[in-house]
């Protein structure tokens, strides 16, 4: 390899057992040699800083008030935008259940509730999660559920008033077809009462070409003949 990143057992002298170890590699061609440094793995913990890279995870958001933090094994809150610091199994302010459950199940998603400063009450939020077991950390990102929902909700209104507005599209469509065939049996029914009333002179307007029309044309032409 000469170049990049390996990870490997190793048993020092007096050791009884074989650690899993770690190391990083260059090779300085002008002497042909390899330049290596290397770690136990069970010491990324204590290597690795955390505030080199805590504003990278805290500018990564989910929806409006949604974020990524980071969580110790030990409850200690190590990157977080509000609480930073604070161990959550040393204060009564905040739940420290879900931190349990996020142990306990090393990986996934759970809901629990959760009260920023400045809030009035708890609300539930939602958590996928990843245990880091090298670093022993908790690395999460949540956001809250009504935030989560609240595309689904807008989708929901949208539906309902379209709904609305087809049911009432149809209400009118059916009174406008409706209207169209009732309308001109009324009128026949009429010319006929005026006709059966003596008036031989009432005719239809036969300028359809639909059955309303041929009726209206064979009522004009019975009259016709009637009149004559």
């Amino acid at each position: 390899m000469k170049n990049g990143y390996l990870e490997y057992e190793w048993k020092n002298p007096g050791e009884g057992t074989e650690r899993a170890k770690a190391v990083y590699m260059v090779y300085f061609e002008p002497l042909d040699w390899i330049i290596s440094v290397s770690t136990y793995r069970e010491e990324f913990y204590h290597l690795v800083d955390i505030n080199d890279f805590r504003q990278n995870i805290l500018s990564h958001r989910t929806g409006a008030t949604g974020y990524v933090y980071v969580l110790a094994e030990d409850g200690t809150m190590l990157a977080h935008p509000r609480i930073q610091g604070m161990n959550l199994f040393e204060q009564n302010e905040h739940p420290s259940d879900f931190l349990k459950q996020m142990l306990q199940e090393k990986h996934g998603k759970i809901k629990y509730f959760w009260k920023d400063p400045g809030d009035r009450n708890a609300r539930e939020k939602f958590v996928i999660f990843k245990h880091l077991p090298e670093y022993k950390w908790i690395v999460a990102s949540s956001s809250y559920v009504e935030e989560m929902f609240a595309p689904l909700k807008t989708f929901r209104n949208i539906l309902i008033v379209i709904l609305i507005a087809v049911v009432l599209s149809s209400v009118g469509i059916t009174y406008l077809i409706s209207t169209s065939v009732t309308k001109p049996l009324a009128d026949l029914m009429k010319k006929f009462e005026r006709g059966a009333g003596g008036d031989l002179s009432v005719r239809m307007d036969a300028g359809g070409s639909d059955e309303l029309g041929r009726l209206a044309r064979h009522f004009n032409s019975f009259y016709g003949t009637t009149g004559t």
